[in-house]
């Protein structure tokens, strides 16, 4: 059988075999909840993980004495294992369970080829070469500097990933008291470099940490990796079967931020202080712990950092239990607008130390730092972008014409979510295409302005698909996923229509829905969109601006009879431009071509 650039085939109700270029993919769908596919390109991960172990195992026991120990190994590799379990008993290293077990004997002779004349002193950086590439270092300066540890505070890491706060930490001072916790590979290679550089006081667990953790410490400090944001986290994450590549990846493999601010709190003393990096988007997630945090008064500031840093959208949080009770206040510092790429060394100490420097401080400055009230934090939604606090937003509406939508004025008027006023539909439907189809449409992309079903832009749903979407109806209104460009405003039924996106449906009696597509197209409410903003797109916490039915109704009409005008001027002035080419035709001599 044959296959052309594109095949898929139906295994079965939840897995399909697709070819692209050569390339197999298994999709498979299970209750709703994994979706993950494997090509070569995931064995050859695979193969290089393995690879990377063996690098780590034979640069552990050859560490001490490589001459002799890589001239044992080339003539028996069978016996790297034995050698790896006893010299890791012997130093009290609790390496996981993700150790080879059986050992590529001609990779081994290979890897002792390639390292035999390698310094013992390069092992560290030998190690570190594997995996840990990330380009956190910028980032990794800052914290330090505002934390300032102590050489007698204790540290604890909850997710140390690639190490490279723990790492620094060490580097910094060899002796501090770090505690770290972490599930994937990475920690197995840390570990190692934490017994190469002879950090005798790190207790590294291979595990997520539990609230029966009952040590308490002076400092936790973590970032934590954004399995969408991080790839090579992706590739990592959970992997304690590595001779296993089709096992699918949990989507909620990690605790949401604040469930880890409120875990970390409980785990410092009662002076204790918590840094957390975290993207954006995790911030911006609904969780009922975000009023708690605030209303408890733990954090003492919060750090946006622009695209162009090294890590785009970061956000640090910094909290502190001694902070002076009943203060009530954050100190919200956007330094988004600072640009970090191709600055010089002196140039990034500047815009880091005038960071740090604000954090001590009261003053404000115009976009760029204000200390903002907790009241205030809690009437707009407990919104912690410092973005928010700090900047209106300006919106290009048409060629050149802007509007500036005034933040700060918007949240005095009384408003409404809109998912208290509106049902909000998301909507998942595949487009693969099937041999049999069912009665359902499923639409990919929506116009802005009054929906248009366009003849390119739909495809027919497979019937082994269980519909559970509801159907386009009329006053519905269609919101593109991931982003707040097109909405549509449907005017008519259609017959067993789908939308791939999000489906608006208004429920509340008190208003237009006309009214209310026309004010999610506005500048303010982009704004909100961009407030409310996160991998999962939650509008329904975008604030509607609580108006009378009668003056709803009113404006529409008002809006209605401006547009007719408008669109009769510009049928006037088409057909006025026409007639004077008509015109300039007839000059030239050319009217006969024309009608």
């Amino acid at each position: 059988m044959g296959y052309n650039a594109f095949s898929c085939i139906k295994l079965s109700k939840t897995s399909f075999f697709i070819r692209k270029n050569d390339k197999i993919l298994i999709m498979r769908i299970s209750m709703g909840k994994y979706i993950t596919g494997h090509d070569e390109s995931e064995i050859s991960r695979n193969t290089k993980v393995k690879r990377n172990y063996l690098i780590m195992m034979v640069l552990f026991v050859t560490h001490d004495d490589r001459k002799e120990t890589i001239r044992l190994l080339k003539s028996h590799p069978d016996e790297l294992a034995s050698l790896f379990k006893n010299k890791a008993k012997e130093n009290h290293l609790e390496f996981s369970d993700n150790i080879p077990r059986a050992i590529n004997l001609g990779m081994v002779r290979e890897i002792c080829d390639e390292f035999a004349k390698q310094d013992s002193n390069e092992d560290v950086q030998a190690i570190l070469n594997l995996f840990i590439s990330s380009d956190n270092d910028s980032l990794i300066d800052l914290i330090m500097d505002i934390a300032d540890i102590q050489d007698d505070e204790t540290v604890l890491d909850v997710e140390f990933n690639h190490g490279d706060l723990l790492l620094r930490i060490l580097d910094e001072n060899i002796n501090q008291s770090v505690t770290g916790y972490d599930e994937t590979i990475l920690y197995d290679f840390v570990l190692l470099i934490t017994y190469f550089r002879q950090a005798s006081h790190v207790n590294l667990n291979h595990r997520r940490i539990s609230s029966e953790v009952e040590e308490k410490f002076d400092w936790v400090i973590s970032k934590l990796p954004d399995p969408i944001q991080d790839k090579s986290f992706w590739k990592m994450i959970l992997a304690d079967e590595l001779n296993s590549i089709n096992r699918p990846i949990p989507r909620n493999a990690l605790m949401n931020c604040y469930e880890y601010i409120e875990s970390s709190m409980n785990k410092t003393h009662s002076d204790g202080r918590v840094i957390f990096i975290f993207h954006e988007f995790d911030l911006q997630r609904d969780s009922p712990l975000k009023k708690e945090i605030v209303e408890n008064d733990w954090i003492r500031a919060i750090i946006q950092l622009g695209r162009s840093f090294p890590n785009s959208g970061m956000v640090i949080v910094v909290l502190d239990k001694a902070k002076k009770k009943n203060q009530q206040r954050v100190r919200m510092i956007d330094a988004s607008d600072m640009v970090w790429k191709n600055k010089n060394n002196s140039e990034i100490t500047a815009m880091k130390k005038r960071i740090v420097d604000t954090l001590g401080k009261d003053n404000s400055y115009a976009d760029f730092v204000r200390t903002v009230d907790t009241d205030e934090i809690s009437n707009s939604g407990y919104d912690l972008m410092p973005e928010a606090y700090l900047k209106d937003r300006v919106y290009e509406l048409s060629n050149g014409f802007d509007v500036k939508v005034h933040r700060s004025e918007f949240d005095n008027i009384k408003t409404i979510e809109l998912g208290k006023i509106a049902d909000i539909l998301d909507n998942h439907v595949p487009t693969l295409y099937g041999n049999i189809k069912s009665k359902y449409r499923v639409v990919l992309v929506n116009n802005d302005g009054d929906f248009v079903l366009s003849d390119y832009e739909w495809r027919d749903v497979p019937e082994y698909y269980s519909i559970t979407n509801e159907p386009v109806q009329k006053s519905d209104i269609l919101v593109t996923r991931f982003t707040d460009k097109k909405i549509s405003y449907v005017t008519k039924n259609y017959v067993d229509l789908l939308f791939i996106g999000i489906v608006v449906r208004l429920k509340n009696p008190n208003f237009n829905s006309r009214w209310l597509a026309q004010y999610l197209r506005t500048p303010l409410a982009k704004a909100e969109f961009k407030r409310v903003k996160n991998p999962n797109f939650s509008i329904s916490k975008v604030r509607v601006p609580v108006i009378p039915l009668e003056s709803q109704i009113e404006g529409i009409s008002s809006y209605n009879q401006n547009m007719e005008v408008i669109s009769d001027t510009r049928q006037r002035i088409t057909e006025n431009m026409n007639n004077a080419k008509l015109e300039l035709y007839r000059e030239m001599g050319l009217n006969r071509f024309f009608k």
